[in-house]
């Protein structure tokens, strides 16, 4: 018999984000939308933030494609900010007010 009470938080549904400058043909995205439909299966969620001022979709994903903006106003369980194919504006802000702004729970990793 199942126990009463409140909702193990481990079980679930994490909220991932993961940032890139924008959703382009590469090696390293499709390996987040990889990531992202085997955490599905455990019910998870997966959500690019593309942080470009002016994003580009050079190729079509099965995952939400959030601006800055949008990203802000939800809660996110981790982001991931991937260490490479960010032009130096995005790393030179990055620096002084963080990629992705405060107010809601992330951990970068």
């Amino acid at each position: 018999m199942p126990a009463s009470g409140p909702v193990d938080s481990h079980r679930r549904g994490k909220r991932i984000l993961v940032a890139c400058h924008e959703v382009v043909v590469a090696g390293g995205l499709y390996r987040f939308e990889r990531f992202g439909r085997v955490i599905e299966r455990f019910g998870h969620q997966l959500a690019f933030v593309a942080l470009a001022a002016a994003p580009l979709r050079q190729r079509t994903t099965g995952f939400p494609v959030l601006t800055l903006e949008q990203a802000a106003q939800q809660a996110w369980d981790a982001t991931f900010i991937p260490g490479a194919g960010f032009p130096a504006a995005i790393i030179a802000r990055s620096r002084s007010s963080g990629p992705i702004p405060s107010g809601y729970a992330s951990n970068t990793y």
